[in-house]
């Protein structure tokens, strides 16, 4: 069975205040029921979880944590384990120093530092579309606009619409590998 590609979303779109909480906790809430399939989330089904094996090396970390080991791990990070990123990176042929790399506790962190480093409220953000609920929720925590780009699920984002969008963006950077759903590349070439 060949599956439809999905309609192409509108190609820009112009949200001045992201307001995505309150529907976000709807669709969670409404997750929780042992009858759904939560799409929504990328939250694996709990009975997948090996718990037995997780309750025994939680218990055997925690024997030898100390007091300092959960300040530690706060960002930049644990350092043995920037060390040991920086020396990957330098076998690349690449000179990165420890001081350079953050370790934070999932993508979304990152985000969050991300986007706390490099905007102030009221500031414009490109945002794929679809786009990934946390993200919307971290830039109206941030009171930061988005720039809704269409993406193809074979080309990634559109970056022609930039050229005519709405807003003046001062931003350098785009993050458009390994997207979800699409997981559309952006060749190097765009």
């Amino acid at each position: 069975m060949k599956l439809r590609q999905p309609a192409p979303p509108a190609q820009v779109t112009r949200d001045e205040a992201v307001d995505i909480n309150t529907y976000i906790f709807e669709v969670l809430q409404a997750s929780r029921q042992a009858s759904m399939l939560p799409f929504a989330s990328a939250f694996p089904d709990p009975r997948l979880f090996p718990l037995q094996q997780l309750n025994r090396s939680l218990a055997q970390v925690s024997k030898t944590a100390t007091a300092m080991s959960v300040i530690e791990n706060l960002p930049p990070g644990n350092a043995e384990l920037r060390h040991a990123i920086a020396r990957r990176y330098a076998l690349q042929g690449m000179n990165v120093s420890p001081d350079e790399i953050v370790i934070t506790a999932g993508a979304l962190e990152a985000l969050n530092l991300s986007l706390q480093a490099v905007t102030e409220p009221g500031d414009w953000v490109v945002v794929e579309n679809p786009c990934f609920y946390g993200a919307l929720q971290a830039l109206e925590r941030l009171r930061l606009k988005a720039l809704s780009v269409a993406t193809d699920v074979r080309e990634g984002i559109d970056l022609t619409a930039l050229e005519g969008g709405p807003a003046k963006l001062s931003g350098e950077g785009l993050l458009a590998d390994d997207q979800r759903p699409e997981s559309a590349r952006l060749h190097t070439q765009r």
